[in-house]
């Protein structure tokens, strides 16, 4: 049996051990030596390996004088604006320097409370604009909802609350440990990298490569739903036949998308947290010396027919816009309104454009310039 003096030692070898430990994870650039090429193909999945892309982007950084221009928001925005280099072509044609580069800092089902996690960061990007894609259901999302998602258990570190409050005791403690231990705070992401969940996976270029949409949707779509998702294609665009618009969606998504996307705009209310976290996004982003942008994504007019939820769509749509509005006013931000205007054709299911061939980044790079913001200088 250990006397005191033992027990007091290994104990102290224990806490050196995890320190240096720590320091390493902070010196030395372990999440980028673990990556592959790959990554989850499906929503999801792809959500940890998101979040590790994003902590190696700001790592790396970008060198003084760069200033690039960069987006962030959820899937909805990744889509639209995917494949990047048509993007920064864009850009380039509407005024952008020759040498502009577009930097992508996207993480799959996350919400504004999560952009304002990262742009905590962002100054090591010397970014020039900054956009941020936000959805009408992304400024309904909850308290409780953010205090869940992967990036705020991940990255939201500090000792004094950000915009999502602690719930307790345990849930402040837990961030005080993720702020002085690494290790901790990124576990889930190294265990991904080193246990690899399930299932198929797609090389990381596979988001900028252009092909014909029933290409992309034989990759998109499970293996037995393919080639049903691609039949119904047509009818999804034409969008007369409800019924066959939601069979569309079922296979390309799965049978939970459409009921889940139903019950976020048949329960969206705005909520104070994320519009709060608009305004501190918006600070932040100026703190970095960036001029932040707000940009209110496409919507696929097909939702003003849904059967469920269509008469409640504009209606929560404008009720959303209204508030990013006013966090906007408040932070002297400009607000690119981009809901309308986007036949179902662009879109690839009922709230995400069809990446090349959905129409954004001409129209989100005459709206930059028009702004003066992407102007060579």
């Amino acid at each position: 049996m250990m006397d005191a003096r033992t027990r007091r030692r290994g104990l102290l070898a224990a806490v050196l051990l995890l320190a240096l430990l720590d320091l390493a994870l902070r010196r030395f650039d372990f999440l980028s030596a673990l990556s592959d090429e790959t990554m989850p193909a499906t929503f999801f999945a792809a959500v940890n390996s998101q979040v590790v892309d994003a902590v190696r982007t700001l790592r790396a950084g970008r060198p003084a004088g760069a200033h690039p221009v960069v987006l962030m928001g959820n899937s909805q925005m990744d889509f639209g604006s995917r494949p990047l280099p048509a993007l920064r072509e864009a850009l380039v044609a509407a005024g952008a320097p020759a040498d502009t580069e577009v930097v992508p800092l996207f993480v799959y089902a996350s919400t504004v409370t999560d952009a304002e996690v990262l742009s905590r960061s962002i100054a090591s990007l010397h970014p020039s604009v900054v956009v941020l894609g936000v959805s009408a259901p992304d400024m309904g999302t909850t308290l409780e909802v953010a205090r869940g998602t992967p990036v705020h258990r991940v990255l939201d570190t500090g000792f004094e609350d950000g915009p999502v409050s602690s719930a307790g005791v345990e849930d402040r403690l837990d961030r005080w440990v993720r702020t002085t231990w690494q290790g901790w705070a990124q576990r889930s992401l190294y265990s991904d990298l080193l246990f690899p969940p399930p299932g198929r996976r797609v090389p990381r270029s596979f988001a900028d490569r252009a092909e014909p949409k029933e290409e992309f949707l034989r990759r998109f779509a499970a293996e037995d739903r393919a080639e049903r998702a691609v039949e119904l294609r047509r009818a999804f665009e034409s969008g007369a036949d409800p019924a066959a618009v939601a069979e569309y969606v079922d296979a390309l998504q799965g049978p939970g998308y459409l009921e889940g996307l139903r019950r976020r705009w048949r329960d969206l209310s705005p909520q104070p947290v994320q519009s709060l976290a608009l305004e501190t996004f918006a600070r932040n982003v100026r703190a970095a010396g960036a001029v932040p942008v707000f940009l209110l994504v496409p919507e696929n007019p097909l939702l003003d027919r849904d059967p469920e939820i269509g008469g409640l769509v504009r209606e929560r749509s404008d009720a959303a816009a209204a508030a990013v509005r006013r966090a906007a006013a408040a932070v002297d931000t400009p607000v690119i309104d981009l809901r309308r205007g986007f036949e179902p054709a662009r879109f690839l299911d009922l709230n995400h454009l069809f990446r090349e061939h959905g129409g954004l980044a001409p129209r989100l790079a005459g709206e930059l310039s028009a702004r003066g913001l992407v102007g060579a200088s």
